[in-house]
């Protein structure tokens, strides 16, 4: 389960993690973010213990969306080590989103994890 981050716990939960930590900048209005939402859970699922995914709703915390500069979302920044290692913008498939945040097997196959027209239920 993802982690909600705000100013308050941005620090400890993100920069100061000893796992690298991919950070989703999403608003609830927004149809990509809900797109890719189910996306990143199953990465972090597939990579529990090795990282760890926390989430920034940019209407509660504008600050952290202006703090690291977030003009679209949604935005997916990896941290490692306290910094931003790797970011990609919109909703992709899953291996695009892992090929863009350096997570991708060099054997992965072909992906078939793109994402479907589930939103007239969340609409």
């Amino acid at each position: 389960m993802a982690t909600e981050l705000t100013e308050t716990n941005f620090e400890t939960e993100v920069l100061a993690s000893e796992q690298p930590v991919i950070v989703d900048f999403w608003a609830d209005w927004c149809a990509p973010c809900r797109m890719v939402a189910p996306i990143l859970d199953q990465i972090a699922s597939e990579r529990a213990g090795d990282l760890r995914l926390a989430k920034v709703n940019i209407d509660e915390q504008p600050n952290l969306a202006r703090r690291f500069g977030v003009q679209s979302i949604p935005t997916i920044v990896l941290f490692k080590d306290g910094e931003p290692a790797a970011a990609t913008l919109g909703a992709q498939p899953k291996r695009a989103l892992e090929k863009a945040l350096g997570l991708a097997e060099a054997s992965a196959g072909p992906d078939t994890s793109a994402p479907t027209a589930q939103l007239n239920a969340a609409d």
